[in-house]
């Protein structure tokens, strides 16, 4: 008996995963710059700030591509560094001058402070801890100094060992705690980051019964570090709790004072993030929505300061677009996203580049699906070049988005026969996955696991069996345990591993094997698609036509009709979103049906379903070709 094989062949995204590309935003300091041009040098002019500490301040920000050493800036952080600049400068310069009244040392250090000389400074506080490290609270405030020194140097690394020394002396202290947290949190110690923000929240807490309109900020905002940290560690229920109640600290806020936002913003994309990847699309595209509408209306105020929030806020809501077939609306709104930052980039690449490479890695990932290889490819090509670029001086931030492209890229060229090119690409991507597992696990060990399922495809299509079974079996290990934990973000990959693996089982004739992973497969996805039809009905199709191929080769007539009869009326109605997908699956399945009903002399059934089949397949060629026509 003939059977078509072609399912797995024609469907470019199904093996694929994707580090998250979302990019999380952080609201605004007190104290706002003044820009006098987009697209020309940052210039800063803060109350309180001397002049030629200033003009330090401007010099440091305009050469930060060669000074700057720190964890990966989003596009928005380099207007945020510089309102936290005068902040610190401001309580900084009052330190000193309370300790001058009785201090020499304090005296001469503060007078350099105010002439910019932020090393020598920096000696005299040091000579001053070597005198009073005995006196505790004059020792905690004179590490604190010497790490504000730091960071407004934008040295973070460098001020961590002071914060936490600090710390250390005075841990009662929020100012203290606070600054030692978010450094913890840029270096990605996640656990020690997360015990000093549960700690400063407390503290603001009481602090707040009593201030409300003081410190209700700072609760709300260490609320959403917070959530932050859990949801970078896969903790998403303790993540969401502490979202939601910033959010609603902040939705009160900004109904008294629109200065808080940019706070509710930030906490509305950040909360969409944690739906997205818990695929609540329908919460997550409302929450982005109503970042965008905030984010749009401040920007038209302050585009230099705004405009980047805008970008990163389309970048993440079409990113939910291709999950329900709205890619039209996905690609208008990556393009405008694109324009935007291609203009920020020439005025300030170094803080926008990162965003350029996310949108021309998102936008390429959209073309594959309509047959737009050429596209996709220049793009992933500029954002892995981009990528790449950034990771050589800051590899612990850019890595994981260097993996990314390599994978999409790499799926391209399998799709495209490029074998040795994907293997290769792949490869790179899977060893820097596990590198970075092996610091932050929880962060990374999904992405090995995605990155492992793409190359056993590729070894799959390539007759590398036997190393194919072993990276299923790796991935099929990891997701496993990662669905255990967290079901909502980790069953879908899980079902796709095993639909991959049975079709290794089906190449090896193994079809006991196949079948049972197909069937567990298909339960999975109809239990996801219950909740979200729109996301999950496709893959219920997928692999209802792949396991009714086992029950025709196993001579389990009847069970393959019903299997092929119910995707073929699933995809039916696919395909009236999306043509070139959906549609053409129609066909392969209708050949399927096709020869069944030939092998059960139902030959009327058959010539009807071979005659509708080859006129699906007409059209999406005229289609196709018109689509890759030259146009006037």
């Amino acid at each position: 008996m003939m059977r078509l094989w072609l399912w797995s062949l024609i469907v470019i995204g199904l093996c694929t995963y994707s580090f998250a590309e979302q990019i999380k935003q952080e609201t605004a300091g007190p104290c706002s710059p003044a820009i006098a041009d987009i697209k020309g040098n940052v210039t800063i002019n803060c109350q309180g700030v001397d002049p030629k500490a200033l003009r330090r301040l401007n010099e440091l920000l305009n050469q930060k591509d060669k000074e700057l050493v720190e964890k990966r800036r989003t596009n928005e952080e380099k207007i945020k560094e510089a309102n936290e600049w005068a902040v610190r400068y401001r309580d900084l310069k009052i330190r000193l001058e309370e300790l001058g009244e009785t201090n020499q040392l304090a005296q001469e250090a503060d007078l350099l402070l105010r002439q910019g000389a932020f090393d020598k400074a920096g000696a005299k506080l040091d000579q001053l801890l070597e005198k009073e490290e005995a006196q505790v609270d004059k020792v905690a405030a004179h590490y604190f100094n010497r790490g504000q020194l730091f960071d407004l140097q934008f040295l973070p690394h460098k001020a961590l060992p002071y914060y936490e020394k600090a710390y250390r002396y005075r841990s009662d202290n929020v100012s203290y705690s606070h600054a030692y947290a978010v450094a913890l949190h840029k270096q990605n110690q996640f656990t020690e980051a997360s015990i000093v923000y549960q700690n400063n929240l407390q503290a603001y807490r009481e602090l707040a019964k009593g201030n409300p309109d003081a410190y209700l900020p700072y609760v709300a905002k260490t609320l959403n570090y917070l959530a932050n940290v859990y949801s970078e560690t896969q903790r998403l229920t303790e993540a969401e709790r502490f979202y939601t109640e910033a959010l609603g600290i902040y939705r009160e806020l900004a109904k008294a004072n629109p200065a808080h936002l940019p706070g509710l913003a930030e906490t509305l994309n950040d909360l969409a993030i944690l739906f997205s990847n818990t695929q609540r699309l329908t919460e997550a595209e409302q929450a982005y929505t109503d970042a965008l509408v905030i984010m749009r209306e401040l920007a038209k105020g302050n585009p230099a300061a705004y405009l980047p929030f805008v970008a990163n806020t389309l970048n993440n809501l079409a990113s939910l677009y291709p999950r329900t077939s709205r890619r039209t609306e996905a690609e208008r709104f990556y393009k405008e996203a694109l324009e935007i930052y291609r203009e920020l980039a020439k005025a300030n690449p170094t803080a926008h580049l990162p965003g350029l490479a996310a949108t021309l890695n998102n936008l390429a990932s959209l073309y594959p699906d309509t047959r737009r290889m050429d596209e996709a490819e220049r793009f992933y090509t500029e954002a892995l070049g981009i990528r790449r670029k950034l990771a050589r001086d800051n590899p612990a931030a850019y890595l994981p988005d260097v993996a990314d492209t390599l994978n999409n890229l790499a799926t391209l060229y399998a799709y495209n026969k490029r074998l040795d090119e994907a293997d290769r690409a792949y490869t790179e991507a899977l060893g820097i996955g596990r590198e970075l597992a092996k610091a932050h696990p929880a962060a990374y060990l999904p992405h090995v696991a995605g990155t492992l399922n793409n190359l056993a495809s590729l070894y799959t299509k390539t007759q590398r069996l036997t190393e194919a079974e072993r990276f299923y079996t790796e991935a099929l290990g990891i997701f496993r345990e990662l669905a255990k934990a967290n079901p909502a973000a980790h069953l879908p990959e899980l079902a796709l591993t095993l639909d991959n693996f049975a079709s290794l089982y089906v190449q090896t004739q193994r079809l006991t094997e196949g079948e049972r992973a197909y069937t567990e497969a298909l339960g999975i996805r109809r239990e996801l698609a219950k909740a979200n039809p729109a996301v999950y009905l496709s893959g219920v199709a997928q692999t209802l036509n792949s396991l009714a191929d086992i029950y025709a080769q196993t001579k389990r007539l009847t069970e393959a009709e019903e299997a092929y009869t119910e995707a073929l009326a699933i995809l039916r109605k696919l395909a009236k979103d999306n043509f070139f997908i959906h549609l053409i699956r129609v066909a392969l399945t209708l050949l399927n049906l096709a020869s069944l009903y030939v092998d059960t002399e139902r030959l009327q059934e058959g010539e009807r379903a071979y005659t509708e089949a080859l006129g699906i397949f007409g059209e999406a060629a005229k289609a196709y070709t018109s689509a890759r026509l030259p146009k006037n």
